[in-house]
């Protein structure tokens, strides 16, 4: 799971080469930035603690898709794991977000080809992607349009911090 991801570059439609870098602790304000255009409204001071413990797990990558001038205009954040049911590792997208004015253009398609290849390069049996049904990406079915498969689950959630500390019983 050490492996790195490749900074190679490939074309956007009409404005050249998007290449990627690792984030950095120093991209908060990027990663502030990206995180917003996702629709979430996080504390600043949480947000920056949160990245900080992200970018130092061995199986996490956060990676941008940069054009000239260093401008990110895109990012996505990788997370491989074990799966005891697969036999092997999953990977999951946990965050793929491109400016709105970046959108149509390749940006995403090529984050979400640079997570395909580290994928195999990890040596995963499988890669997912949990997504809203309102959101855009979902709407224009870019995930199926990627080669991705709508799943037959159910995802569950508690928001713990909504939630007193009690246990919890299916009585309940």
């Amino acid at each position: 799971m050490g492996k790195t991801l490749s900074t190679n570059g490939s074309e956007t439609r009409g404005f050249g080469r998007v290449y990627f870098r690792q984030a950095r602790e120093e991209d908060f304000p990027t990663v502030f930035q990206l995180v917003k255009v996702l629709g979430y409204n996080p504390e600043p001071q949480q947000l920056r603690e949160v990245l900080r413990t992200a970018l130092a797990q061995e199986g996490l990558r956060c990676v941008f898709a940069v054009v000239s001038d260093d401008l990110v205009v895109g990012m996505i954040t990788l997370r491989s794991f074990p799966v005891i049911r697969l036999g092997g590792i999953q990977v999951s997208i946990e965050e793929l977000v491109v400016l709105p004015e970046w959108r149509g253009r390749g940006v995403g398609a090529s984050l979400v080809n640079l997570a395909l290849s580290w994928a195999r390069a990890v040596g995963a049996a499988r890669i997912e992607v949990l997504s809203s049904r309102e959101r855009e990406s979902v709407q224009r079915r870019f995930y199926e349009k990627m080669g991705f498969q709508a799943a037959d689950s159910q995802v569950y959630r508690v928001d713990l911090a909504a939630r007193s500390a009690e246990p919890l019983s299916p009585e309940s």
